[in-house]
């Protein structure tokens, strides 16, 4: 299964691209009601396990970290409140 694939098997539906560079599949929300959605999504689903030490929130910013539990993935969301950038990224472990 690729990153798109895992990303349809989460529940997300926007369309995305590959990062060649970092090997991942870069998802952009359109604003902070679609970077809930997928916090609530990521946080109750049963595919995914917040990894506490990697994830960072502050006033400005969140950067949360998820393991995939059966998939060879990392998946990541971010949020620069400020700008109002929200973003997903899915990385294939190595």
């Amino acid at each position: 299964m690729g990153a798109k694939e895992f990303a349809t098997k989460l529940g997300i539906k926007s369309q995305g691209k590959y990062d060649q560079d970092n090997n991942s599949f870069i998802i952009n929300l359109s604003d902070s009601d679609a970077y809930g959605y997928a916090y609530t999504k990521f946080e109750n689903s049963d595919l995914l396990d917040e990894i506490q030490e990697s994830s960072k929130v502050n006033e400005n910013t969140s950067n949360l970290q998820f393991e995939a539990i059966d998939e060879p993935f990392i998946v990541g969301l971010y949020a620069d409140f400020d700008n109002d950038i929200y973003q997903i990224t899915i990385t294939r472990k190595e």
